[in-house]
């Protein structure tokens, strides 16, 4: 006897279960050509009014003191409005920049001639150059630049990185300076920036470098060396001393 109910009821419910399936089916089918739909869509970019190519320039290894000129072109990407040029920042004195054009039309274009000095610095350098600019009377955010190189010097030393303990008692450093562009090159002298320091000639390119049991380094002091050389290109140069 209950077993006929329960056939009765599920053979009430089937086509009730049976329409269900049908339309979660098509939901489902529906949902997933919506996804497929969305996922396909391109998305916009938003492309600034001003744009320099190549924003990003890699200059690999240069020499100290070397000129390097460099082109950049800015671009005016708007269709109906012109882009006037503002004053554009140096990073530094050892930049020099000029525009070709000062008032850019819509889709043209103006060379950024950009001409760098590297001085005594070495190593890894990074120089960011900001471009404002106007459009009608709009200011907008600066267009920015990046170029890098690594300035290899042209008198080196070893080790690289000086340094001393305040604790420790009758520390000392042996320095060895090397040029590979000045096979002549000789240091002359090496100054210490404050009587914390003693500096001993060795050899023509090979100094010692005592820290001092009678004077106490100041907290806040910064400690360096000031080397001279017969090198025409870097004839003086500083050398960083850390203390711990």
């Amino acid at each position: 006897m209950v077993l006929s109910q329960i056939c009765q009821r599920v053979s009430i419910l089937r086509p009730f279960v049976r329409d269900c399936c049908l339309v979660l089916t098509v939901c489902c089918a529906l949902l997933g050509s919506r996804m497929l739909y969305i996922r396909c869509s391109p998305v916009p970019l938003y492309t600034p009014p001003l744009t320099v190519t190549p924003a990003v320039r890699e200059l690999g290894t240069v020499r100290q003191k070397q000129k390097i000129s460099c082109q950049y072109i800015l671009t005016n990407t708007l269709k109906n409005k012109p882009i006037r040029l503002g004053e554009i920042l140096k990073p530094c004195e050892c930049t020099k920049l000029e525009t070709s054009v000062k008032d850019i039309a819509p889709g043209e274009t103006s060379l950024l001639q950009l001409t760098w000095e590297t001085g005594i610095r070495r190593g890894l350098v990074r120089m960011a150059v900001m471009v404002p600019y106007t459009v009608g009377e709009i200011t907008h955010n600066r267009c920015e630049l990046i170029q890098t190189a690594t300035v290899e010097p042209e008198i080196d030393y070893e080790p690289s990185n000086i340094r001393f303990s305040k604790n420790e008692t009758n520390s000392l450093v042996k320095i060895k300076f090397t040029s590979k562009f000045d096979e002549n090159m000789e240091i002359t002298k090496v100054l210490p920036s404050s009587p914390a320091l003693k500096v001993t000639k060795l050899t023509s390119n090979k100094f010692m470098v005592k820290k001092s049991e009678e004077y106490k380094i100041g907290k806040d002091e910064q400690l360096s060396l000031r080397v001279y050389s017969t090198n025409l290109v870097t004839p003086e140069f500083t050398v960083p001393v850390m203390v711990d």
